[in-house]
């Protein structure tokens, strides 16, 4: 969404986490050294992006002691 001198404006957005949840978030931002909205920012970077790779019917794998294992996402 870009404003009539074409910056592009920012959304307020108001979400309901629990404590866990946030606390997950918060402490990513800290140990990271970012705000949590930037967290927040990297999150839904990240589901895009495996989002879309799904969508082309790429899997997402990880190597983890020595062998490979497929993450599966609830459809």
């Amino acid at each position: 969404m870009k404003t009539q001198d074409g910056v592009q404006a920012l959304v307020r957005l108001s979400v309901n986490l629990s404590p866990t949840v946030f606390g997950v978030l918060k402490s990513y931002a800290d140990r990271k050294g970012i705000s949590v909205t930037e967290a927040v920012r990297r999150a839904i970077s990240v589901l895009k992006y495996i989002d879309d790779a799904q969508d082309r019917g790429a899997s997402l794998n990880i190597e983890e002691g020595g062998s490979l294992k497929e993450i599966q996402f609830m459809v």
